[in-house]
């Protein structure tokens, strides 16, 4: 074997483990980020669910506490009432964050309603107790 046929094929090995490292790094970075925003879509989900099937309760048990406090269950329910019925929801993008302790997600989905007006909304949640609940303006 000649001197750059044994040069290319040492370079090609390289290369071929260089190209492994990399797509399994990549592959561990992908499934390590879904794992963190993945409760955060869920919660989310439950959330929209809840609000398009009319279970008012159950979405109102998924608000932070701080926007239980500034919304009281019946000023809830008005809000939500005052609104088109929710008819369908798709969730864009899921986005975690941690700043001096506090983890936080924001979700931006795109509602449908029944009435056919559809917005684009960015919903904040926090966690509290390892639980995620939707914190903000309620809906």
């Amino acid at each position: 074997m000649t001197s750059s046929r044994k040069t290319l094929t040492v370079a090609g090995i390289a290369l071929l483990i260089c190209f492994g490292a990399a797509l399994s790094g990549g592959f561990y970075l992908f499934a390590s980020s879904r794992g963190t925003t993945e409760p955060v879509r869920e919660a989310t989900e439950a959330f929209l669910r809840d609000l398009e099937t009319g279970n008012l309760d159950s979405a109102y048990g998924k608000l932070c506490r701080e926007t239980q406090a500034n919304y009281p269950p019946d000023s809830f329910t008005a809000v939500v009432r005052a609104q088109a019925n929710l008819a369908s929801h798709r969730i864009l993008g899921v986005t975690v964050n941690t700043v001096n302790g506090r983890r936080s997600g924001q979700v931006t989905a795109e509602l449908n309603h029944a009435n056919g007006f559809t917005d684009r909304r960015s919903i904040l949640l926090v966690q509290q107790d390892d639980v995620w609940k939707v914190c903000g303006s309620p809906y």
